[in-house]
């Protein structure tokens, strides 16, 4: 599906050839987001605020009720009720053209424009000027029925366009439970389920362990029944809105002891399950609004989606970050490397750095298949967290995703770089640099 004429090729990653000698052009390879060539999932207005016609029934009631207030601000409940006021009847152009008018002044420059934050402003225009995410619904027009304006704003502020199970034996039920545990979020609340996502709920570890702060900055929490998740889309913000539905097995519990069919926790904190909920609608708006949950299932090792060059493992942490990704593979044939001493040490520093800076690490490990727990507590085909580092030892904490889920492995572990390098690895770096000859 084309909007106003755009390809439906959203973005195209720049991804350099991975090299691993520092003679040969450098160690490490780094993915970025920026593309010239992007095509925005969402189409935005443009230009100068104008004066609102307050002859417009849509206009008029959202002034009137105070929904727009008088110093020009819109808050999430007063876009939702300018929505719902409008999928009252079915759509006409009047009516139309009052929203294009709203969203032309949240998007606009100048005194007539409308303050809002960036999450209402997204969601407003999702439903008025469209996202491709919408292809199952159709974007708003004219012609719309009140139906179709009703599944709209409901995807887009009610979040009940929950993602598809597939065959899983399981339906959603609203679950209790706060958004944060008391002392905030940590790696531990992630435990991977029935879902081979490890690549996605290991940059949130990692994200949660060496910077709490991001995470909680993802959520605004509705107070409705619904919470706002942010990601990140070629360095820009892209908000969603998901319920507190989640995936309960009809029957059997996971290992720690949880009813969820997807990542649970043991301390009653909600996030780490709605981020991963959130991040397939998020990916909805690369998938002509396909938001299956095994759409976000490969583990970080296949491409992503068509015409897409990036897989999903990159796409998952540079989701959650503003940043770029630098890959260090660490083998055998790195070993044998005149250069290993160095690169050993390169890597080693561009870990400290990044976490200590607050920014992702990860690392995937690639020997046998997957699942099968190949040496140590290392898992196959699998990814993990990079939650500490000892550059005096050069051992490398790692956090499992399975965390109470796993069995007969302790899931945070330390490892030295020898012993991974024997093994076959690869390290994600947000904000990592290429090491030079």
């Amino acid at each position: 599906m084309d909007i106003d004429g755009k390809l439906t090729q959203l973005l195209n990653y720049q991804t350099a050839a991975t090299t691993s000698l520092p003679d040969a052009g450098g160690y490490g390879a780094t993915t970025a987001q920026a593309n010239d060539a992007y095509v925005a999932a969402q189409n935005t207005a443009t230009g100068a605020s104008a004066p609102l016609d307050t002859s417009n029934p849509i206009i008029a009631d959202a002034i009137n009720n105070n929904w727009i207030t008088s110093s020009n601000t819109l808050d999430f409940n007063g876009a939702f009720n300018i929505l719902q006021d409008a999928a009252s009847s079915d759509m006409t152009a009047t009516k139309l053209a009052g929203l294009q008018a709203i969203a032309q002044n949240l998007n606009g420059t100048g005194s007539n424009a409308i303050t809002t934050s960036t999450y209402v402003k997204q969601m407003f225009d999702n439903v008025v000027l469209g996202n491709t995410a919408n292809y199952m619904i159709g974007n708003l027009s004219a012609t719309s029925t009140a139906a179709q304006t009703t599944a709209l704003v409901s995807k887009w502020f009610q979040g009940t366009d929950n993602p598809s199970l597939g065959s899983a034996d399981a339906t959603y039920q609203t679950v209790s439970g706060s958004l944060f545990a008391s002392g905030g979020p940590s790696a531990s609340d992630i435990n991977q389920g029935a879902l081979r996502d490890s690549a996605f709920l290991a940059s949130l570890s990692s994200l949660a362990a060496t910077n709490p702060s991001a995470i909680q900055s993802m959520f605004q929490d509705n107070g409705n029944g619904t919470v706002g998740v942010r990601f990140y889309l070629n360095g820009k913000e892209q908000w969603v809105t998901v319920d507190k539905q989640l995936a309960v097995m009809n029957s059997g519990t996971q290992n720690n002891g949880s009813n969820l069919l997807y990542d649970s926790s043991t301390n009653g904190s909600l996030w780490g399950q709605l981020a991963e909920k959130a991040f397939a609608e998020f990916t909805s708006e690369l998938n002509y609004g396909n938001n299956a949950m095994y759409n976000i299932a490969s583990d970080g090792n296949s491409y992503f989606a068509s015409g897409l060059n990036t897989t999903l493992g990159d796409f998952s942490q540079l989701s959650l970050q503003d940043s770029s990704t630098t890959h260090y593979n660490l083998t055998s044939d790195i070993s044998a490397n005149a250069h290993y001493s160095a690169m050993k040490t390169w890597l080693g520093n561009q870990i400290t750095a990044a976490l200590s800076s607050g920014n992702t690490v990860t690392m995937q490990s690639t020997s046998g298949s997957t699942g099968e727990i190949f040496s140590s507590n290392l898992v196959s085909n699998h990814s993990f967290a990079v939650v500490g580092y000892n550059a005096t030892t050069q051992k490398v904490t790692l956090d499992n995703p399975w965390n109470a889920n796993g069995v007969n492995i302790t899931t945070q572990f330390s490892m030295t770089l020898d012993e991974l390098a024997a093994e076959g690895v690869r390290f994600n770096v947000n904000g990592g640099a290429v090491m030079t000859a």
